[in-house]
């Protein structure tokens, strides 16, 4: 006869150490943003709460600082993400700008809008929202000059109020460029739920990293303590990149990983490996689950 008490405890367990997975990886999300020097640069600090943000162009996923080709960049990509608990009815937008125009060493033409779309709806599947949602700024390629270092392309999900009318300003929508997606997301009272970004260059390398892409949408992303990352695929691997440091004249590297842990990205999930003492209680859970009679 299973016993109760018993019966509870491994679910709390198994509760217990299934949210604090969930909480790491929205806070691993943020964590990635701030070492690619993103936050509090580019986007102001911010709790993510949604988890994944997909965004797959034709043949390439965004991971966090993966290098994607100008050729697979090309089109605007779909994305897909899940409602917030909280706000089962809210609209979101989804915004890219590049924060290294004309080059990270010389960003005096960033911030640039590449992308804006609002009234975005969640949904669980990969959608193409310029043809479902308010575009407010059409897509613009990634061109990174030759010669540049890789150009951060970052994506926000952005959370609009109920009912909100989000509008650029006209000066905003006269040029592309100076553009400053921190000043927008106050005036139209967004908030910041998710992110995600790629390089680009037209040299093909990052500075202090590998990048790879893949149809089959998993990929992982390791660190090491030097500061240096690796995303390696599984599948069929469309484009890739390799490169070594730029040395002391580059201000930024693209995001690391902590050594102790392992961000997975599965089919757009973002997953993280737990740690040895979650991995105990959730085994000590399974192990009274099992063993009572």
């Amino acid at each position: 006869m299973h016993s109760p008490i018993l019966l509870l405890t491994s679910a709390l367990w198994l509760s217990a150490a299934s949210a604090q997975n969930a909480n790491s990886s929205t806070s691993e999300i943020v964590r990635l943003l701030r070492n690619a020097n993103l936050i509090p640069g580019t986007i102001p600090a911010f709790n993510a709460t949604v988890d994944p943000f997909t965004v797959r162009f034709r043949s390439a996923i965004v991971n966090y600082g993966n290098l994607i080709s100008l050729a697979d960049s090309a089109y605007a990509p779909n994305v897909s993400f899940s409602a917030e608990a909280a706000f089962p009815s809210a609209r979101y937008t989804v915004a890219m700008v590049d924060p290294d125009a004309p080059t990270p060493q010389n960003a005096s033409s960033s911030q640039i809008r590449h992308w804006l779309v609002s009234n975005v709806a969640p949904s669980s599947q990969l959608t193409n929202i310029s043809l479902t949602a308010n575009v407010l700024s059409g897509w613009r390629s990634p061109s990174p000059p030759a010669g540049s270092d890789p150009h951060r392309y970052t994506f926000l999900l952005l959370r609009q109020p109920q009912g909100a009318n989000v509008s650029l300003t006209s000066q905003q929508a006269a040029s592309i460029s100076m553009f400053n997606i921190s000043t927008f997301i106050q005036q139209n009272n967004l908030t910041v739920v998710s992110g995600n970004y790629f390089n680009a260059s037209r040299n093909g390398t990052t500075n202090g990293a590998t990048g790879s892409a893949t149809t089959a949408g998993i990929a992982t992303r390791t660190g090491a303590a030097s500061g240096t990352n690796t995303v390696s695929a599984t599948g069929a691997v469309v484009g890739a990149g390799s490169g070594a440091g730029a040395g002391a004249s580059s201000t930024r590297t693209t995001s690391t990983a902590s050594p102790s842990t392992s961000v997975v990205r599965n089919s757009g999930a973002l997953r993280q490996i737990a740690s040895i003492p979650e991995t105990l209680a959730v085994l000590s859970g399974l192990l009274v689950l099992v063993t009572v009679v």
